[in-house]
């Protein structure tokens, strides 16, 4: 593997995209969020993950791709109205950077 950190940008394209009202559990994810406010790091972040000897990049590529092709959660953000409403907003392509590393065990 490359010992220089370097960004690995996975292609996605989902079937749809566009704004939509919250559900459930997302409003109690955004109460959550409003109530910790400054301090809600614990809710969304970085997540680091250690790739198995024999398992090359291109494979993690490929699932990383697959899952945000096929689930809306992971091309979701969340945004307020302009009359303040907050609303999940789901977009249809892009990339997601990946931030790859080579650390000792």
């Amino acid at each position: 593997m490359n010992a220089t950190p370097y960004v690995l940008k996975i292609p996605f394209k989902g079937a749809r995209s566009g704004a939509f009202p919250l559900t459930w559990g997302q409003h109690w994810v955004w109460e959550s969020m409003v109530a910790r406010a400054p301090h809600y790091a614990d809710l969304s972040g970085s997540h680091c993950m250690e790739v198995p000897d024999g398992c090359g990049m291109s494979t993690v590529s490929d699932a990383l791709a697959s899952l945000l092709d096929r689930y809306e959660t992971f091309r979701s953000r969340y945004t307020l109205t302009p009359e303040g409403v907050p609303q999940q907003v789901v977009v249809a392509r892009g990339h997601l950077p990946v931030d790859v590393r080579d650390v000792d065990a």
